[in-house]
């Protein structure tokens, strides 16, 4: 090493306040200087190696993208990686059109997009498994690993089939084209289509399925039931007049209905109403029941609660971790309310916080208080939705349901891709 590179070194590793500020303030000229102090391109890529701290996004759904591409575009003083372990994005809420797009090919066409083209190019993409965190680095199944100041978690969550697609080890997006198609044969074939679970993803799935075979179910050829434990649709945080409004929409469609029956899997009949032991006549049934968290290996103590879920703060920092470097967003944590987390709420919370944190600052932004009712948009296929705007005392104000269709029901958002 030569002396200057250890005289950089010593002073980095001491991090006395001034030096830091000096430090931090003299790296957007390091790049245009660099060559006085050194002559060859080596030595000056070695200047700027140590002089950038290195930021590591797991998981690359709407949450990874967003802060990937929000570091690099407002935090240039970073090293910014991610690491996913398909090369493309997809708009998840937009799978539930998988089965019953007139061609699910072409539909899967406007939901996907290569990574490479959706994140900005000072991004680093990695695309391989992730076999073990610990405070430091990222372990990857290729045996490599990948060091970071700072870690953000946003792998998401685990949805049953078909909202995740089963991809059986093919996970390109031909692979996801090749099972929405043979998924798709089979929901024509099926006579008695089940769905299991009345949540927005239920509802969203009958929808879809309503709307391509409403003739064959309004004639008796075809029958879908939905199976729900509660006395009415969603949770408490949508209102009555959402769920009484796409209740009517689904009947309409011929959707059989049946609340107030908790339904479990059975090996031998395929699944069965708990209170009753009776058997769900279906042959082909979809699960709807809610997600799990997608948590990838860890071996840091204390980071999950009993879901397997990563416990936060207020500041998106894993609660169970001293050293505080590690942040987590989305499904994969416990926060309780996790499918109305947006974008927009909550990058412009993680992402600074983030940056506060690798310059030793008390990291002030926090996850916006909860409000009664959800702002929310749900679909019942391309031409029928409704949604409502959370409003503080009022509760909330439903919205038109011409709006919606053209917001979301008719191409569920995958402009967005």
């Amino acid at each position: 090493m030569l002396p200057l590179e250890c005289e950089i070194t010593k002073l980095i590793s001491r991090r006395r306040p001034l030096i830091q500020y000096w430090y931090h303030s003299c790296l957007v000229f390091l790049p245009y200087f660099g060559k006085s102090f050194v002559k060859s391109k080596p030595k000056n890529a070695f200047i700027m190696a140590i002089a950038m701290k290195r930021i590591v996004i797991v998981g690359c759904g709407a949450y990874g993208t967003e802060a990937a591409n929000s570091f690099s575009k407002n935090y240039q003083q970073y090293q910014v990686t991610v690491i996913n372990n398909v090369d493309y994005y997809y708009m998840l809420p937009a799978t539930v059109r998988n089965l019953t797009a007139p061609d699910p090919e072409e539909w899967i066409e406007k939901l996907t997009r290569p990574l490479s083209e959706k994140l900005n190019s000072r991004v680093k993409l990695i695309i391989d498994d992730v076999v073990d965190i610990n405070s430091e680095r990222v372990e990857l199944a290729n045996g490599s690993s990948v060091p970071f100041d700072a870690l953000i978690i946003a792998t998401g969550a685990h949805w049953n089939a078909p909202i995740s697609p089963q991809l059986w080890g093919d996970r390109t997006i031909q692979g996801m084209k090749d099972y929405a198609r043979m998924e798709s044969d089979e929901l024509a074939k099926a006579k008695d289509v089940a769905v299991v679970g009345g949540g927005f993803v239920g509802v969203e799935l009958a929808g879809e399925i309503a709307h391509a075979y409403q003739d064959e179910l309004l004639s008796g050829e075809k029958t879908l039931t939905i199976y729900h434990a509660s006395s009415s649709f969603f949770s408490s945080h949508y209102g009555k007049k959402l769920k009484h409004g796409m209740e009517d929409s689904l009947l309409k469609l011929g959707v059989r209905i049946k609340y107030d029956c908790y339904v479990e899997r059975s090996a031998e009949s395929g699944a069965f109403i708990r209170s009753t032991n009776e058997v769900v006549v279906a042959d082909k049934i979809y699960w709807t029941t809610g997600p799990r968290a997608n948590t990838p290996p860890i071996s840091i103590a204390n980071l999950l609660n009993s879901k397997e879920e990563i416990k936060i703060t207020e500041t998106f920092q894993a609660a169970g971790h001293a050293k505080g470097n590690i942040f987590a967003i989305g499904d994969v944590t416990d926060y309780p309310r996790k499918a109305h987390m947006l974008t927009a709420t909550f990058i412009p919370v993680i992402v600074p916080n983030v940056d506060s944190y690798l310059r030793g600052r008390p990291l002030t932004k926090k996850i916006p208080k909860a409000k009664k009712y959800a702002t929310v948009a749900v679909s019942a296929g391309p031409e029928a939705a409704s949604g409502h705007i959370a409003i503080p005392v009022f509760g909330y104000v439903m919205l038109p349901k011409f709006v919606m269709v053209r917001m979301k029901a008719k191409n569920l958002w995958t402009e967005q891709v």
